[in-house]
């Protein structure tokens, strides 16, 4: 398996995001805005489809799957655990603040970036894009 660079994942983020923010404002036009319709969906949208995406078959987001890369945690290509998923959902929050610190994935040998290397993951290119 060979690393994912920072600008497949910079489309893959893209991609996730562009999701993210439609699936919130859709759901905010159909039951109206503050409903609590629209909170579920803010919490099904930005906070349990990014830590729990990871655990599925497809081993990332959408976002990851369209752009043929997954999450690791290794180089054989084995699934993540749950804690891995949740350092890594945490931690992943510290580029809203800090968005520089993404520019490990440019800079690493092994292409992580900040919150992969607090969960011990690797984003890799899936057997079929190599």
């Amino acid at each position: 398996m060979q690393y994912a660079g920072f600008w497949v994942r910079a489309g893959a983020w893209l991609i996730d995001c562009v999701l993210a923010v439609g699936l919130h404002f859709s759901s905010a036009l159909i039951f109206g805005d503050g409903s609590p319709e629209v909170a579920a969906a803010a919490l099904l949208v930005y906070v349990l489809y990014p830590l729990l995406m990871p655990l599925t078959k497809l081993q990332g987001t959408i976002g990851k799957a369209i752009f043929k890369i997954c999450i690791v945690s290794d180089d054989t290509g084995q699934r993540i655990k749950l804690w891995q998923a949740f350092v890594r959902y945490i931690v992943s929050w510290v580029h809203i603040v800090f968005s520089l610190l993404y520019l490990t994935v440019v800079f690493s040998g092994t292409k992580q970036a900040v919150h992969d290397f607090a969960a011990r993951t690797y984003v890799m290119k899936t057997a079929d894009t190599e």
